[in-house]
Formats: structure tokens, C-alpha cells, sequence
């Protein structure tokens, strides 16, 4: 498989934004593949907790191994906010 992708930061003075393109071999050696698009919306911090947890986190849900990807995918999604929003509560306190 071939894939590509193209960035520009646009009219901000630096890149919040990242991406993945990422392929991981399973235990029973079937192969997946994560591409995605993570928007920094001003920030980049939250963004690379996402890029670091996400994949990780939809491999583990229950749902992915059930082939519900869609469920694992925000299963993991809601997860991987939720550990990022209280990190970074306890930073800010």
C-alpha cells in the first residue's frame, strides 16, 4: 500500500496540527492500519496526547476485537479525551 499526505501551517505562526499513517501487526498477524488528522485548534498539547494514545487505545477496546471498529473508535476516542482533560486539569490546578 502507497499512501501520501501534504501540510501547511496556513496563516498561524506555527504547525498545531499532526497526522498518522501508521501500520501495526496484530497478535494472530493480521495487519492495521491508522491514518487520521488531528487539528490542534489552537494547541498542540492535546494533540500529541492523541497522536501518542489513540491507536494504542482502539486496539484495546473490547469492540475492536469484536470487529465493531466504529465502537472501538470512539470508545477509545472518549477515553483518550477524558485521560487528557484530567492530566491536564491536574497541570493547570
Amino acid at each position: 500500500m502507497q499512501y501520501g499526505w501534504y501540510s501547511t501551517k496556513g496563516h498561524r505562526w506555527s504547525q498545531e496540527d499532526m497526522h498518522v499513517a501508521e501500520f501495526r501487526e496484530l497478535a494472530q498477524g493480521d495487519c492495521v492500519g491508522c491514518f487520521a488528522i488531528y487539528d490542534g485548534h489552537g494547541g498542540r498539547k492535546s494533540v500529541q496526547h492523541v497522536h501518542k494514545h489513540l491507536f494504542n487505545a482502539i486496539l484495546e477496546e473490547p469492540a475492536f476485537a469484536q470487529g465493531d471498529v466504529a465502537a472501538a473508535i470512539s470508545a477509545a476516542y472518549h477515553k483518550v479525551d477524558a485521560a487528557f482533560t484530567a492530566s491536564y486539569s491536574k497541570v493547570s490546578q
